[in-house]
């Protein structure tokens, strides 16, 4: 929960300063934000209880072949 209140703390910011982006802008921002992570929650919980151990599988595998490298 705390490094979702930064992103949204830090992410208004981000828009102004760096993006550029005008300050009538910023409220769609992080609606924006919310919903890629609400649905990349469900679709990501969704996924990891059908497949989780072939994902599990094959992040170790992953990883292990990084080790090698």
């Amino acid at each position: 929960m705390g490094g979702v209140l930064a992103t949204y703390t830090y992410i208004t910011p981000l828009f102004t300063d760096r993006a550029g982006v005008p300050a009538g802008s910023r409220p769609p921002g992080p609606v924006v934000f919310g919903l890629g992570d609400l649905g990349g929650t469900a679709i990501g919980g969704r996924l990891g209880d059908r497949y989780s151990m072939a994902i599990a599988d094959e992040h170790q595998t992953a990883l292990n072949r990084a080790d090698l490298a």
